[in-house]
Order: structure tokens, then C-alpha cells, then sequence
């Protein structure tokens, strides 16, 4: 049990989002907890719609430009 993470980032910093990724998952897993509670999407806008599309989905941080925002808040909007 636990809240799992899932970060998509943009198709530009993919690398140093999964080297990210992979230090968070190195530190959970020496400190006892299960490394699969962290995940990192990398792709193109589709990932992400795809994501925030999802009914297991319960929480959204966006951190990004308004126009861009706007569309990850009407993708989002149907499982509201």
C-alpha cells in the first residue's frame, strides 16, 4: 500500500528525468520502502493526455505553460 508518483515529463528532459527517477528509486529502496511507488513517463503529449485521462488518477500537479495547462485540465475534466 502507499501513493504511487507518476511524473511524465516533456519529451526535452527525458535523460535527466529517468537519472532522476533512478536516484529517487535507489533512496526508497535503501530506506525499506518498495521502489515501484515512483515512476517517470517520458513521450510526447499523448502520454500525458493519456494519463490524466485515467480513472485511477486521483491527484494532478501541473507545472508547465497556461495554454498547455488548459489542455491537461480539459483532458482531466471527464473524471471529474
Amino acid at each position: 500500500a502507499g501513493n504511487a508518483v507518476v511524473g511524465k515529463v516533456s519529451e526535452h528532459a527525458s535523460w535527466s528525468a529517468n537519472y532522476f527517477g533512478k536516484i529517487v528509486k535507489q533512496a526508497l529502496e535503501a530506506n525499506g520502502h518498495n521502489p515501484d511507488l515512483v515512476a517517470t513517463v517520458t513521450g510526447m503529449a499523448e502520454a500525458g493526455v493519456a494519463l490524466v485521462k485515467d480513472t485511477l488518477v486521483d491527484k494532478i500537479i501541473f507545472t508547465g505553460s497556461t495554454p498547455i495547462g488548459r489542455k491537461v485540465m480539459e483532458s482531466a475534466a471527464e473524471n471529474l
